[in-house]
């Protein structure tokens, strides 16, 4: 029998070249083990201006700081120019993976938008979260639970950082959720909210990291004491988890380890872009601006 192999689905875009935040989150994962044998990593980049020899420099160098870690193989990059954002790079990367894959094989997903991963183990402690119990089909750091029955949404798992099995991905590509959506709320509704309801619709159940006793069955609509609503900031505040979303947990400035990299980051994509350079004064702003809201309103040894 074939081992399990581990797959992992990234989506970027390059609207504006710098792809400073994924650099961060390659230097994450590249510094934290994954707690698998091997990571199979396929990425793909939103075009939301025409792809570039800047965009190719930078993701060549991207690959060689992810795969620093040995535990890390990119096996392939795809850049688009349609609708759908995170949701259709989902579909890509599925598109082009599934052809080798089993059912009983694993696809983590996650985007630039999830700060992290910032400890070891971050793969497979998703992954023991699904395995205890054989009929979850999906394990997020959070699930999105409605506050009436008759919400316009359903309970979902929130898309930064959500690992499910191929055998349950596999039915869903003929009508993919998400891949005409042009805007965030859309990419909610059809995307992550979409996506649950087709594992739920398929009698499968989603859990979370962040809500360790919660097991959302199809049909239920009672969630005992759970907070309802959206729990990012929440989330982030408590810490505990290897991932948080980018509205509640800065990148640029919250590792001082990054700065350095950061800067020569910086210097390399100017050198290949200059037009980067109009954008400097009003990145640094937002850099600081995460900074200080990250000293005021987080335990900086604990992340969500």
């Amino acid at each position: 029998m074939a081992s399990v192999r581990y797959f992992f689905s990234y989506a970027t875009a390059n609207e504006n070249s710098r792809y400073t935040r994924d650099l961060v989150n390659f230097r994450h994962y590249a510094r934290h083990d994954p707690g698998v044998d091997l990571v199979e990593v396929y990425i793909a980049v939103n075009e939301a201006r025409p792809k570039s020899e800047s965009d190719e420099i930078a993701f060549q160098s991207l690959v060689k700081v992810l795969e620093r870690n040995p535990k890390y193989k990119v096996r392939k990059i795809e850049f688009f120019d349609k609708p759908g954002r995170d949701w259709r790079g989902l579909y890509l990367n599925l598109r082009n993976l599934l052809p080798e894959a089993e059912d009983t094989d694993v696809v983590f997903f996650n985007n630039r938008s999830a700060t992290g991963p910032l400890e070891d183990g971050w793969y497979r402690r998703r992954l023991s979260r699904m395995q205890q119990d054989v009929s979850i089909g999906g394990v997020a750091s959070t699930i999105w639970l409605p506050e009436s029955p008759d919400a316009e949404l359903g309970p979902h798992l929130q898309g930064f950082g959500t690992v499910t099995r191929v055998a349950d991905v596999r039915p869903m590509m003929d009508d993919f959720p998400g891949i005409h959506a042009t805007a965030t709320v859309e990419a909610i509704s059809e995307g992550e909210a979409r996506f649950s309801q087709r594992l739920l619709d398929n009698g499968r159940k989603l859990a979370s990291l962040y809500q360790p006793l919660l097991v959302v069955s199809p049909g239920q609509t009672d969630f005992g004491n759970e907070p309802l609503g959206c729990p990012r900031v929440a989330a982030a505040k408590r810490g505990g988890l290897p991932f948080s979303h980018r509205a509640v947990q800065p990148y640029y400035l919250g590792h001082p380890r990054d700065w350095f990299a950061v800067l020569a980051w910086w210097l390399q994509r100017i050198w290949h872009q200059p037009s980067i350079l109009r954008q400097f004064p009003h990145r640094t702003w937002m850099a600081l601006h995460w900074y200080q809201w990250h000293i005021r309103h987080l335990n900086r040894d604990h992340h969500a």
